[in-house]
């Protein structure tokens, strides 16, 4: 037991699997390929306030999957997202395993920086 900490307090944390990191970048890629599609010209904060604005049914700031992939069937792009990877997404970016609204409107907008080159 003594060792097996030892371990991980020498590793750290385990990192995310391979899954978790391809069920996150397939739904961050399913948005920024709307996002480019229909709101190229518009600022990516402006749309991920948008995007959450739609997602956030009840209004309570916090994204529940079932809300994550309602939005993404709305924009045309829940065919290719499985709950499973929107689990994943919410798993690998919520804080306390929640996702907010500000953190989809942080991940959002970064995601549309990265792509357009800007810094984060």
């Amino acid at each position: 037991m003594l060792s097996s900490l030892r371990l991980v307090a020498r590793l750290g944390p385990p990192r995310l699997s391979l899954q978790a990191r391809l069920s996150s970048s397939k739904v961050q890629s399913a948005f920024e390929a709307y996002r480019l599609a229909n709101f190229s010209q518009t600022l990516g904060s402006r749309f991920a306030k948008q995007v959450v604005s739609a997602a956030d049914k009840d209004g309570d700031g916090v994204l529940a999957k079932e809300e994550i992939m309602a939005v993404c069937g709305n924009i045309g792009q829940g065919s290719g997202l499985s709950d499973g990877d929107v689990e994943e997404f919410i798993k690998e970016v919520a804080e306390g395993g929640e996702l907010s609204s500000d953190e989809l409107i942080t991940i959002l907008t970064n995601t549309a920086r990265s792509s357009m080159g800007e810094p984060k």
